[in-house]
C-alpha cells in the first residue's frame, strides 16, 4: 500500500469507537462502536442480546462488537493511532477513549503491541 497522507488516512475512518481496547493474549479489537439511532433501528428491528446497547447520546447508539485482528496502524502526531483491521475497517484509538479496565492493568502491553505491528506505510 502506497503512503497517503494523515488527513487521508482519518478520512477513511468510517466508525467512531470508545471503551476499546486490544486483548492481551489474541490482540484482537474490541469496543463500542457509535451507531445513528435510525441506522440502527433500521438494521435490526428488535434489540438483539448478544449486542446490547450500551449508552444513548442525542442520535447515537454505542453497541459493544468484537472487531477483529489489526492488520496494520500509523502512530499519528497526537500520539493516538490509526489502525487497519483484516477486514479492512479504519478505527482511530484514542487513548483518551481507551477501556478504564484495560488502561489500568494492559496499558503498557498494548503501547508496545502497536508500536510493534505499526509503521508509517499505511
Amino acid at each position: 500500500m502506497s503512503k497517503v497522507s494523515n488527513n487521508e488516512l482519518l478520512s477513511r475512518i468510517k466508525k467512531r469507537i470508545i471503551n476499546w481496547y486490544i486483548t492481551p493474549n489474541t490482540h484482537l479489537l474490541r469496543g463500542d462502536i457509535a451507531l445513528k439511532v435510525e441506522d440502527y433501528v433500521l438494521q435490526n428491528q428488535k434489540i438483539i442480546k448478544d449486542k446490547p446497547i450500551i449508552s444513548i447520546e442525542s442520535d447515537v447508539i454505542y453497541q459493544y462488537e468484537d472487531l477483529g485482528e489489526i492488520l496494520k496502524g500509523r502512530k499519528m502526531e497526537n500520539n493516538n493511532y490509526v489502525v487497519v483491521t483484516k477486514r479492512n475497517e479504519y478505527f482511530e484509538l484514542d487513548w483518551d477513549k481507551m477501556d478504564k479496565h484495560f488502561r489500568d492493568n494492559h496499558l503498557k502491553t498494548t503501547q508496545n503491541y502497536l508500536k510493534k505491528i505499526c509503521s508509517e506505510n499505511v
